[in-house]
C-alpha cells in the first residue's frame, strides 16, 4: 500500500509512484487523472522523470524519509 500525504521533494514521489524503480514513473505506474498526470509530465514523452522536476529540485539523492518508503 502506498503512504498517501503531501511529499518532501521530487524523489518523494519517486518513492511512492516509481513502482518497477526504473527511474521514471509511467502512465500505468501514476494513480491520478489522465489530465494530472499531463501535467506532471513537462516535455510530454509519456513518462514523469527528473526531465520533468521542478527548478530545483533534480537532486538524485532521496531524504531520509523518502529512503525508509524504499525499505
Amino acid at each position: 500500500a502506498r503512504a498517501e500525504g503531501p511529499f518532501i521533494g521530487f524523489d518523494d514521489f519517486f518513492t511512492r509512484y516509481d513502482l518497477d524503480q526504473d527511474a521514471v514513473v509511467s502512465r500505468t505506474e501514476f494513480p491520478g487523472s489522465d489530465a494530472l498526470f499531463a501535467r506532471f509530465d513537462l516535455d510530454g514523452d509519456g513518462a514523469i522523470s527528473t526531465k520533468d522536476a521542478p527548478a530545483g529540485l533534480k537532486k538524485p539523492e532521496f531524504t531520509q524519509d523518502a529512503l525508509r518508503w524504499r525499505q
